[in-house]
């Protein structure tokens, strides 16, 4: 390897890494066994044993480790230094038991040739007791090294009951005996480690003199391989077919594409935030489904876990949650632009300028996840304190004592509202707890990629957070609650509800809460949204609106086979909570900034602009008349 890859004389030149990466590329190739030259072992003990695992890792069959000094040479060149004999069995020891651990583990096998060099140097009698302790070691074969006679190797036999290895290398010390007197003698196996290397270099340099000398390399075309005899080899049209079906593939892919438009089904980064719709169903973030964090953890956990990597532990989480509650409070600066929005201004309006006035007034210099904790803190009471001064020049109080973001915003929505909390309220908040879990992180979504696309500018954080609360107010993305509200809301019974999908669905009106881009079978949300919809409907008006729904998303499944996503059931929780409809899509701006925070996080650590390209549509190329 040291002569064929790096042109380098066989003086222990290369390193461990480059022997390894050597290997990894002619296993990928072939399926037969490969013997690797490990010169004495790269190291001691440790890095022996270091030297065995890479080498299985790697794809290695077998090594040869040498008893020379670290120093080593060609092992057909004079001046060659041994170590001890017990310093060779002690590097053979170390291989032999790594190599046992991985067979233990289950990582592979790896046979170990010890070989001596010791034959040339110290003699018969020597190298043949160095074999025997090599053996002893745990040797599986013996690499009989410069040999001059096959008497030489049929003494090696008869001293080990290990394979016999020689090496009938050209231009060396060995007479180049054939395979047979070999076999006679019982060597079990047969080097030719250069053999094809010097044909290979002969022919290359005769082939270069062809060239200079006739400026041409017609009078030795008889002796080069042909193009079809390297596509044999290479298996050259077996790969070029699997590359005309990947192109026919893509092409494929591409055509629908452009009939569905808006980067449907195209991969356009990574991310280890979440996973969405892995085979049609499933949600994860950071590796927990969903389902999981709904029901165990709650909405600080889950922020956490986004935008600080993990689900904390119950000291962390108490703290992490007494931090939330300290930065609960927008600021002067956030309350003083919300007082100069009109009454009128949709609550999305107050979320966008929120964060934009929380932007401009933060320390630049804060790290994002830092600022994502502060604005996630903060925007519940931005929200509920626009509401109030709005519709009633109300400056509202916003210290409310409460642990949870959860209860925090319910309980300065009754307040603001001036209602009393209600018997049911542990299992409103818990609902709502719940419903801040299902929203705060759904991948690549529209919201979600604005923002990244904002952070792949280099932007700063609130600008990213207020382009992904645009991106949300658009009702494709984040209305649909919004409308699926009004849509159940619309109908006095279960009956009048099932005729009014039918008439929609006649005139192809398009119904919200139903279906979904990524997911193909069920939205895995949607059940937790139920469940807690049902648990909160306690009176009769509201198990009626919960009948309507269920009757919708009956007729929904019946006629269209579609099922309700997570927007169309949390309508009705949020209702349930009394958290008037306009406010819906604003709750899904508190939850999702912790996983819009954990994507710009993540663009920034790795980072490259996103800038994609189009397919031009417009006129060809004409002058101005």
């Amino acid at each position: 390897m040291a002569n064929a890859a790096f042109g380098l004389p066989d003086l222990a030149m290369t390193s461990l890494t480059e022997v390894a990466a050597e290997v990894r590329r002619i296993a990928a190739v072939t399926d037969l066994p490969l013997l690797v030259d490990v010169d004495t072992g790269f190291g001691d003990g440790l890095g022996i044993g270091r030297t065995v695992d890479e080498m299985i890792h790697a794809g290695a069959a077998a090594i040869h480790v040498e008893d020379q000094v670290a120093e080593k040479r060609c092992g057909h060149r004079l001046g060659k230094a041994l170590v001890e004999t017990e310093e060779m069995v002690d590097r053979l020891r170390a291989a032999s038991e790594a190599a046992a651990a991985a067979r233990q583990r289950g990582a592979g096998e790896l046979a170990i040739v010890a070989r001596t060099d010791a034959l040339a140097g110290e003699g018969l009698d020597v190298a043949l007791a160095r074999a025997q302790a090599y053996q002893a070691a745990g040797a599986h074969a013996i690499f009989f090294e410069a040999a001059t006679s096959l008497d030489d190797y049929a003494a090696a036999v008869a001293a080990v009951q290990v394979p016999v290895l020689a090496n009938m290398t050209e231009f060396g010390v060995s007479p180049l005996f054939n395979r047979s007197e070999l076999a006679e003698v019982g060597v079990a196996m047969v080097l030719y480690p250069l053999t094809a290397f010097r044909a290979m270099n002969a022919a290359a340099v005769a082939a270069y003199a062809e060239i200079r000398e006739q400026g041409t390399q017609v009078g030795i075309l008889d002796r080069l391989q042909t193009r079809s005899e390297l596509y044999d080899v290479l298996g050259y049209e077996e790969y070029e077919q699997k590359m005309d079906r990947i192109l026919a593939q893509r092409a494929e892919r591409r055509r629908e594409m452009s009939k569905e438009g808006g980067l449907a089904g195209v991969v356009v980064g990574e991310t280890a935030v979440s996973t969405v719709g892995k085979s049609g169903v499933g949600l994860t973030y950071r590796g927990y489904a969903i389902e999981d964090l709904a029901a165990h953890a709650g909405f600080e956990s889950c922020a956490h876990l986004l935008i600080h990597g993990e689900l904390p532990s119950e000291d962390a989480l108490a703290a992490y949650r007494g931090r939330l509650q300290g930065w609960g409070h927008p600021g002067g600066a956030v309350l003083a632009a919300l007082e100069a929005l009109p009454a009128t201004a949709h609550p999305m309006d107050v979320m966008r300028t929120a964060a934009s006035v929380a932007g401009a007034t933060a320390d630049p210099d804060e790290d994002p996840a830092t600022a994502a904790d502060r604005l996630t803190a903060a925007m519940p009471a931005a929200l509920i304190y626009h509401h109030a001064f709005a519709n009633g020049g109300v400056r509202l109080d916003l210290t409310t004592g409460a642990d949870t973001l959860a209860e925090r915003f319910l309980a300065l929505l009754f307040r603001a509202t001036g209602e009393a909390k209600p018997e049911n309220w542990a299992d409103m908040v818990r609902a709502l707890d719940a419903a801040l879990v299902l929203y705060a992180e759904h991948e690549f979504n529209a919201s979600t990629f604005t923002a990244r696309v904002v952070a792949s500018t280099l932007s700063d954080f609130h600008s990213a957070m207020t382009a992904g609360i645009c991106a949300l107010r658009g009702p494709l993305h984040g209305g649909a609650n919004e409308a699926a509200m009004e849509l159940i809301a619309s109908y006095a019974t279960p009956d009048q509800a099932e005729e009014g999908i039918l008439e929609r669905l006649a005139t192809k009106s398009l119904i919200m809460g139903f279906g979904h881009r990524v997911y193909k079978t069920s939205d895995p949300r949607s059940p937790v949204a139920q469940h807690w919809a049902t648990q909160l409907a306690v009176d009769a008006r509201q198990k009626n609106l919960l009948a309507v729904a269920e009757r919708v998303d009956a007729v929904m499944a019946r006629e269209k086979g579609l099922f309700p996503n997570l927007d169309f059931y949390s309508a009705l929780l949020f209702h349930f909570c009394g958290i008037p409809t306009p406010m819906f899509t604003p709750l899904f701006v508190i939850s999702r900034i912790s996983g819009w925070a954990a994507h710009f996080i993540e663009q920034h650590n790795n980072n490259r602009l996103i800038r994609p390209t189009a397919d031009y549509t417009g006129p060809e190329p004409r002058p101005i008349t």
